[in-house]
């Protein structure tokens, strides 16, 4: 009987198992060869960028020269233009001109401004003057506010003078009076008036004096209270 030494020998031990690299190092060697990786992609994408950057500045200054040719070429057929002194002398004037007349507008439209202000006050109080049996038609005020023409009806005479009176006491009408006093009798039952503080025009012989005539009779039928 023979005896054999027998001997188990495990290769699964770390001792048997080949070297190995540390762990961070080959984390580290995986992050340095992504980072060379990544740097030769864009090393590659700049110099394509660059090339696509010079051939589009050739085509520019290939069509720059072309523009310039063909600006010299227009040039050398067509001459200098030559300034009218006549059309200059006329464009001044045509400005000087304008300029005139925006200061005539300007001055018309202050004029307008400040008469339609001077307007307010007797319109207003206009508005306010209520009497009975009055019915005021229409008005006009001319000369910058200086003459006032009323027009409208009456049912009694008497009426239309307490109507004057109470008028002509207001602040934007002292002052005025009422030169003109027309009073006809319409077709309905009341009485039409026009009441003018502007004098009438002088006439001549005896048509002023029937004016005149007339006149002083409305007035003195209005503030007697007497009918037409």
């Amino acid at each position: 009987m023979t005896w054999q030494i027998r001997q188990r020998v495990n290769f699964y031990l770390e001792e048997f198992r080949p070297p190995a690299l540390p762990r961070d190092i080959r984390q580290l060697l995986l992050q340095l060869g992504l980072t060379a990786v990544l740097l030769l992609v864009a090393a590659l994408v700049l110099l394509g960028y660059s090339r696509w950057l010079q051939h589009e500045q050739q085509q520019i200054n290939q069509f720059t020269q072309n523009l310039t040719r063909q600006l010299e070429d227009e040039m050398a057929r067509h001459p200098p233009l030559v300034v009218d002194n006549g059309l200059q002398q006329q464009l001044e004037q045509a400005r000087r001109q304008l300029a005139d007349s925006q200061k005539i507008l300007l001055y018309l439209g202050r004029e307008q401004l400040q008469q339609s202000q001077s307007f307010t006050p007797l319109i207003a109080q206009l508005g306010e003057q209520q009497v009975r049996g009055v019915w005021l038609q229409g008005f006009s005020v001319r000369g910058g506010g200086q003459q006032v023409q009323l027009r409208g009806f009456v049912d009694e005479p008497e009426k239309l003078s307490r109507y004057v009176v109470e008028l002509l006491q207001r602040s934007a009408y002292a002052g005025k009076s009422f030169s003109q006093i027309d009073i006809q009798r319409s077709e309905q039952r009341w009485l039409s008036f026009v009441l003018d503080t502007e004098a009438p025009a002088a006439e001549q012989g005896s048509t002023e004096l029937t004016a005149r005539q007339n006149l002083t009779r409305n007035q003195q039928q209005i503030s007697s209270g007497g009918r037409l």
